[in-house]
């Protein structure tokens, strides 16, 4: 027993743990998000490992044990955030009819409203002079029947720094639209940025439609 690689033991008790829980591990991943999934599936690995290596070795190596246990958890957690993003990958744009719903939009209403959110997919620290597309995702409803929603065209205003830009576009009734702005990434450091939304219509700003970040330009 005194030659027995214990972390190569866990890693294979761990790993067929893991390839039989696979698909209850997937919908839990794409239930819960990337974050949380992740940390829950590298902890249960991580202390499982732990454990099972522990008994193997009548408690004479809890040490290597221990980083056995690290070692597959950060593993799992990894692969675990990995299949959140597969997941993610495969949602289809929200349709206008769930989107209506989720604001309570009355069939009545006359005026566009518009929820941001941060794109979870996208990280907020960029590398200087990379493209970096604004990581905000948009809802929007707009006036009109079912299917015969009006097209609403939006002012994008994106103030970076107290420096203010902005892009006209016309947009349908939908959810998950991307904002189609490169931010400044000429300088290092952390940047301020809001962007608000106005309907042109009446050049007011769109109920919801207003969201305040930060990202970060470091080499």
């Amino acid at each position: 027993m005194k030659n027995i690689n214990y972390k190569i033991v866990a890693l294979a008790l761990s790993g067929t743990l893991l390839l039989s829980a696979c698909e209850t591990m997937q919908k839990a991943s794409s239930a819960m998000g990337s974050t949380g999934t992740g940390v829950l599936a590298g902890v249960a690995a991580g202390a499982g490992t732990g454990i099972l290596c522990d008994k193997l070795s009548g408690g004479n190596n809890t040490g290597a044990c221990v980083a056995a246990g690290m070692a597959v958890g950060a593993a799992v957690g990894t692969w675990a955030a990995s299949v959140d993003e597969a997941e993610a990958k495969k949602e289809p744009p929200v349709s206008c009819e769930a989107v209506k719903k989720s604001m309570n939009y009355p069939a009545t209403a006359t005026k566009p409203i518009a929820f941001l959110k941060l794109d979870k997919q996208k990280s907020l620290v960029v590398k200087p002079g990379i493209k970096f597309l604004a990581p905000v995702l948009m809802d929007l409803a707009t006036p009109g029947k079912e299917g015969k929603e009006e097209e609403v065209t939006i002012k994008f205003n994106i103030d970076i720094d107290h420096s203010t830009s902005s892009v006209n576009l016309t947009r349908d009734c939908g959810g998950q639209a991307t904002i189609p702005f490169l931010l400044d990434t000429n300088k290092e450091g952390v940047h301020n940025t809001t962007i608000t939304l106005i309907n042109t219509a009446d050049n007011r700003p769109i109920q919801g439609g207003k969201i305040i970040f930060q990202y970060t330009v470091v080499k």
